[in-house]
Formats: C-alpha cells, structure tokens, sequence
C-alpha cells in the first residue's frame, strides 16, 4: 500500500476489517473492506468481482486463513479434523478457485501462508500440522500447474507467531 498499490481486506469480522481500513487509509492507502468466509466460496467470488469492479485487476492474493485445533488424537473427533482441513485447506482452495481467471488475466500472483508445521509435527496438533502439510504439498503443485497460465505461486512457513489462531 506504501507503494502504491491498492489494499483490499477480506475477513469475516467486519469491525476489524473497517477499524485498519481507517489506519491505512489515514496513511494514504487505498482500500476496500469484503467481508467473506474461505469456507463459502460465493463471497469470496463476490470479493474478487469487487476488487477487480473498484480497481481494475487483481494481481496478488494471499490466502492466509486459519485455525488450529488442539487436543491429544484421543480426545479429538473427525469431526474436528473435518473442521480444521476445512478452513486451512479448502480455503486455500476455495480462495484460489475465486481468484484464479482474474489473477490469470492480470498475471498475477497466488501466495499461501502456511506454517513451519507444514515440516514439523508437534504434540497435541495433529489436526493442524496434518493441514498444514496437505497446504504445503499444495502450493508445491500449484508452483507448477499456475506457471503454466501465468500466475507465480508463493508458500510462505511462519514460525511461531502470537496471535488469536487457538481461539
């Protein structure tokens, strides 16, 4: 946004979406607030036609979306792996299918923010670390099936982080 380049914030809690919209368009930064789910592909199709209606194109998407679930396997049920790949896998997917003929027009770029737990497990996050590896395994193929039509694919594998992810 410091560069130039317009910004569109796309979550599930409007009010925070809207209290950075202010933060950065009080620094110059174009901006566009889209509340969606990466579980329900439909507003995230919306999003992109806003973005793409409000400014033109869309050149990056960063699908980032996530939660962990915690607990040992023993207490655990499918339903919440269910619940857990949802989100962290079939958002990535859904986030890409939303987005693909638009960043394919402009040549854009698709960026994934995986984990380091896509390289390591850890006790008690199993369902977690199980969706990051699929999301890794993921970009990994995309990198080559989206150079193919022009978009470039980014995985980026934070380490530990704070943040709200365990709530």
């Amino acid at each position: 946004g410091r560069e130039g380049a317009a910004v569109v914030l796309l979550a599930r809690r409007q009010d925070r979406l809207v209290t950075l919209q202010k933060r950065l368009e009080s620094q110059g930064i174009r901006c566009l607030v889209s509340v969606a789910d990466v579980t329900h592909i439909g507003s995230l199709q919306q999003a992109f036609k806003d973005t793409v209606l409000k400014f033109g194109r869309l050149d990056i998407v960063v699908a980032k979306a996530g939660f962990a679930v915690m607990g040992p396997t023993e207490t655990l049920t499918p339903e919440d792996y269910q619940r857990q790949f949802d989100t962290n896998i079939f958002g990535v997917l859904n986030t890409l299918s939303a987005s693909r003929s638009f960043l394919q027009s402009a040549g854009g770029q698709f960026v994934i923010v995986g984990s380091v737990n896509s390289y390591v497990g850890l006790e008690g996050v199993s369902p977690y670390v199980m969706s990051k590896f699929a999301v890794r395994g993921l970009a990994e193929c995309l990198h080559f099936e989206l150079r193919s039509v022009g978009i470039s694919t980014t995985f980026i594998a934070p380490g530990f982080v704070e943040s709200e992810i365990r709530q």
